[in-house]
């Protein structure tokens, strides 16, 4: 592939409740959700968007920062850029789709293409950043509400 083939990677920055009015245009299955504050976790942080590759990244999320040893808030930038790194391999993947037609959604959380992007995510993370660790959730709720393990982090999973 030539450089001048390669369109760049668009990055927006919106709120929680702006990635779900992004999904709602998107795909009429998330129509459903109706976004609430008191909720917030339970929304996703970044989603890209499989029709034209943008991502969208939950610039209020608390997930994207931590409490310091000092116990004041300061970023996560190990989520961040995690979050960023994963977001980009899903734009870039097969018409901003990857495995997704290959996603049982007759099943709870059989997601390849989260399977895939965060293993190869977590790999290209580990070649810019060695020394640093790749930040996934083992554990998340979905837009239900409902618990359940995260399946893109499955193997990191297991092996702990």
């Amino acid at each position: 592939m030539k450089k001048e083939d390669t369109e760049p990677l668009e990055l927006i920055g919106v709120t929680v409740e702006g990635i779900i009015e992004e999904m709602k245009k998107t795909d009429e299955k998330y129509g459903q959700y109706e976004y609430k504050d008191e909720d917030i976790t339970s929304y996703p942080i970044a989603w890209t968007n499989p029709d034209n590759g943008k991502i969208y990244i939950g610039i209020n999320s608390p997930e994207y920062s931590h409490l310091n040893n000092k116990g004041e808030s300061e970023l996560n930038l190990a989520k961040i850029i995690s979050t960023i790194i994963h977001e980009s391999l899903h734009a870039s993947s097969h018409q901003h789709k990857g495995l997704q037609s290959q996603t049982d959604t007759g099943a709870d959380n059989l997601n390849y293409d989260e399977y895939v992007t965060d293993y190869f995510a977590r790999e290209v993370y580990k070649q810019i950043l060695p020394d640093k660790d790749y930040v996934a959730n083992c554990f998340t709720k979905g837009l239900g509400g409902e618990n359940k393990i995260w399946g893109g982090n499955i193997v990191e999973f297991m092996i702990q």
